[in-house]
């Protein structure tokens, strides 16, 4: 914000030369005024009307003694008001340096009815703030100040101030941090030069963090229960949300109240159980991991153990939405009330014998609600500034990054100040869904701002001296949300806009023995997915309700028996499907998209996804990539149908898949990414306008398994001759080459390198991953290095690993076929199969052996080694012996 500051002198002048221009009319209209007096008195009127308008504008100046200097301050005198009532001395008014308003802490903290308390130390320069369990230590020059032994930074110093006028000198603080770190909400007018603080809505609880063995202030939302229409009294403890989850006392809003249930609490173990007629919920404190029925699932926030000072009583919180819908009950907040909401679900009438057929049909779709329509279509197809500038030439000084205090129902608003103006900024995200905000021709200083029950997880300044510019990294709590950035006229205040998301649309349909709930939002999905018996429920944090308040039967469902959506906070929107007590259901999420699949176990569906082909494409034109190493695999689609699967999304079956991605390669193919939680083998099958794709562990899907290990790699160059390093040579040969035969689609066997590019990988982390494979076979390969003179082929087994399975192959005997074989065809010295202990073949867990194919020490086998022909060749004989022994010794898979 840029100030236009008049002196008193030059404010003086300017009224004077006011005063003169209508004491010249007065003068010539002498006569006039003599003999109308009403006029006189109209003109006299004015003149003291126009008279203070000029001394506004020419405010008084302030003389001050701060950072061993006098100074004249000519900017804004600051008013503080606390709750309406004005608390600052009107002699001793708050300032501004920079743009961070600097107040007395003794006249607005202390000696209000915000009532904190202080200590100051002279010899030290330290002044300590301290209100329940918050504790502010400033030290005076300094912007480093701790809250609650955390180091923060503000952007300007606490100092001592002397108003020379009385001789006073005060002790000033920045007024928004102290404000807001002590919970009291701050805002300030810039056109009358007042800043309002305002109490918090409840009082503060004073708690204490078993986990963190510390007490800490509560300023947050406090919330009632009420189960099934009656009031549980716990206002002795309230419920209040920790990290954006309502968290509510175990024992007596599910044991002590109309739902029963039987409440153990183990102190040895820390274990809360809750049991409900069949339903058995066990959690740890201080673990998001519990088991419901003896099966694992994940909680969305972890039990807490929490001791509230008012009374000296300790309490077991769990998060209510989650833990309400595990023992069979729905779970509503209602902001208006601030009361959470628990009713039974309606018992659910099962159908005896669904009937499944290959036909589909929808059941319901919902979309966007005319309430919401204008600013959603807005919202998806409105174009929002990423990038600005200001035209301006100066180096932007950077202050405080806030979050606005005002509150909106649908974004969050932050101001990034200036203290000159901002002139080129621009924005994007990075893969880690981080949203940096480039500064250019600016200076900051590095802090950190962290906040609470916001879409924004923390805020980062860096300066970058050498390019003189200033980045901001937003973190979010949610995937890339969408956002905007805007310049204030004055071009001193950036502000970021981040909008919540909005649903879409919600379908649910059958096809194929599967009931297929979808959900379309404006950008991807954060979903916090939970579940029992017989319900679904998928938490969108940050999520506008656009598609309203719903509670939808589903009569004629296969496995979905209803669909409801309602709000559990002010930020979160809930998806509840209600599904039959036999049915599973497995999720997945594409872009924007986020599907579920319910089916019976063993109702005749063997796949785990399927993907419609687009009119023109056939079975034979797909083609797969795994790429195993990140526990993902490609479908590919010749041509462009991105847009046909953002229509006809993939559909999941399959509890292993964690996500689906379909982009444009840029070959111009349409590449659906798969990734699973696990590594995971895959096949296809070909089907009525559609590819099947089964996953499963890969000894479930493939017969035939082999590790291939190229040696060395990395930082290990192996032995190097002549410039040539033997981790080369094993790469060409084992990887770059024999991937031509073992990918083919004539090849029986599937391949797995433990590396497929130039990297290191520990000797034990080689061998286990045959293990991790449920490999059959283990090859690796090297180069040898002796004298000049030592030539030849050799193979190593360990007998320590030379069990014979049940199909009768050893390591010895694999030793034997595949040295056999490397002489018999090209011409190496046999130096016969020799016994050893290396790591690779000694700690395996299938047979193993390790082929030394000939000596880079030897200028003969150094050239045939070093020849691309021949690694060509030496690649396919490696095949060739691996479907060999795959012949000789069937797994019988």
């Amino acid at each position: 914000m840029r100030y236009v500051i008049y002196s008193s002198k030059k404010g003086e002048k300017m009224k004077q030369r006011e005063t003169k221009v209508i004491s010249r009319v007065l003068n010539t209209q002498k006569t006039q005024l003599k003999k109308h007096k009403s006029i006189y008195m109209l003109l006299f009127a004015l003149l003291l009307i126009i008279t203070p308008v000029l001394s506004v504008k020419a405010a008084s100046s302030l003389k001050l003694y701060y950072d061993k200097k006098n100074v004249t301050y000519t900017g804004k005198q600051i008013v503080y008001k606390i709750d309406g009532k004005q608390v600052s001395e009107k002699n001793y008014p708050g300032i501004i340096i920079g743009s961070t308003s600097l107040v007395s802490y003794k006249d607005v903290f202390v000696d209000s009815n915000i009532g904190v308390t202080s200590s100051y130390s002279s010899s030290k320069g330290t002044l300590t703030l301290k209100k329940d369990y918050t504790t502010i230590k400033f030290t005076l020059g300094s912007k480093t100040v701790y809250v609650d032994g955390e180091k923060q930074t503000v952007s300007q110093a606490p100092r001592k101030v002397t108003y020379n006028a009385t001789g006073v000198t005060k002790i000033l603080v920045p007024a928004r941090f102290v404000t807001e770190a002590f919970g009291y909400t701050y805002s300030y007018s810039s056109s009358n030069a007042l800043a309002t603080i305002t109490s918090p809505k409840t009082a503060a609880l004073n708690l204490y963090d078993f986990n963190e063995s510390k007490w800490f202030t509560y300023r947050g939302a406090q919330g009632k229960v009420k189960v099934e229409g009656k009031n549980v009294s716990i206002t002795t403890l309230p419920s209040i949300l920790h990290e954006s989850t309502t968290m509510i006392q175990a024992k007596k809003v599910f044991s002590s109240s109309p739902i029963g249930a039987e409440y153990t609490y183990n102190k040895d173990e820390k274990t809360v159980t809750l049991v409900r007629d069949d339903t058995t919920l066990v959690m740890t404190l201080y673990s998001k991991d519990a088991t419901l029925n003896g099966k694992d699932i994940t909680l969305p926030h972890a039990p807490m153990k929490i001791k509230n000072k008012a009374n000296g009583k300790t309490y077991i919180m769990v998060p209510a939405s989650a833990v309400a819908g595990y023992l069979g009950y729905d779970f509503v907040w209602d902001s208006a009330s601030s009361t959470s909401i628990i009713t039974k679900k309606a018992e659910e009438m099962e159908p005896e014998n669904p009937t499944p057929s290959e036909d589909e049909k929808q059941y319901v779709s919902f979309g966007v609600t005319d309430a919401y329509k204008n600013i959603y279509d807005e919202l998806k197809n409105g174009t929002y500034k990423t990038e600005l500038n200001s035209n301006y030439t100066a180096t932007a000084v950077l202050g405080d990054f806030n979050k606005d205090t005002q509150v909106y129902a649908d974004r969050e608003v932050f101001e990034l100040k200036a203290y000159s103006t901002f002139s080129k900024v621009h924005s994007y995200y990075t893969t880690d869904n981080s949203l940096v905000i480039d500064v250019e021709q600016s200076t900051a200083t590095n802090k950190t701002y962290t906040y609470s029950n916001s879409i924004i997880n923390s805020a980062t300044v860096t300066y970058n001296e050498a390019s003189q510019s200033s980045k901001l990294v937003l973190t979010t709590n949610v995937k890339q949300p969408k956002y905007e950035i805007k310049l204030s006229d004055d071009a001193m205040t950036l502000t970021v806009v981040v909008y919540y998301n909005y649903i879409e649309k919600l379908d649910v349909n059958y096809d194929f023995y599967t009931d297929l709930a979808s959900i379309d939002m404006l950008y991807p999905a954060t979903a916090n997915i939970s579940s029992n018996n017989t319900n679904i429920y998928i938490d969108l944090p940050y999520t506008v309700n656009s598609i309203g308040s719903l509670n939808y039967n589903i009569d004629d469902g296969y496995c979905v028996k209803a669909v409801s959506a309602v709000n559990t906070n002010s930020t979160t929107t809930r998806i509840t499907f209600t599904k039959s007590k036999d049915s599973t259901y497995y999720t997945s999420q594409s872009g924007n998209n986020l599907s579920f699949a319910l089916v019976y176990p063993d109702s005749g569906s063997d796949i785990s996804l399927r993907i419609d082909l687009p009119s023109g494409v056939s079975y034979s034109q797909v083609t797969t990539e795994d790429l195993y190493t990140k526990n993902q695999f490609k479908i590919i689609i010749p041509g462009d149908y991105v847009s046909y699967y953002n229509e006809n999304p993939v559909k999941n079956y399959s509890s292993m898949i964690s996500n689906t991605q379909v982009s444009l390669s840029s070959s111009g193919n349409t590449e659906i990414l798969i990734s699973t939680f696990s590594l995971q083998g895959f096949r296809l099958s070909k089907g009525d306008s559609f590819v099947g794709v089964e996953i499963g562990d890969p000894q479930d899907i493939y017969d035939k398994i082999v590790v291939l290990d190229p040696g060395h790699g990395g930082s290990d160059p192996g032995t190097i001759h002549n410039g040539v390093q033997e981790k080369s040579i094993t790469y060409n040969i084992l990887y770059r080459y024999a991937k031509d035969y073992f990918n083919s689609s004539d090849s029986t066997v599937k391949a797995y390198w433990t590396r497929t590019n130039d990297s290191f990988i520990t000797l034990n982390d080689r061998a286990a991953f045959a293990k991790k494979v449920g490999a059959d076979l283990f090859i690796s390969l090297h180069m040898n290095s002796a004298s000049a003179s030592a030539n030849g082929t050799e193979t190593y087994y360990s007998t320590v690993n030379n069990k014979t399975q049940s199909n009768g192959l050893s390591s010895a005997k694999l030793a034997a076929v595949f040295q056999n074989g490397i002489v018999d065809t090209f011409d190496f010295y046999n130096r016969k199969v020799k016994t050893a202990n290396f790591a690779v073949i000694k700690n395996n867990t299938v047979p193993a052996i390790l082929i030394e194919l000939g000596f880079m020490s030897n200028s003969s086998d150094f050239a045939k080694l070093n020849n691309s022909k021949n690694q060509k060749e030496y690649a396919a004989r490696l095949y060739e012996l691996t479907e060999d022994v795959f012949s000789q010794y069937p797994t019988g898979r």
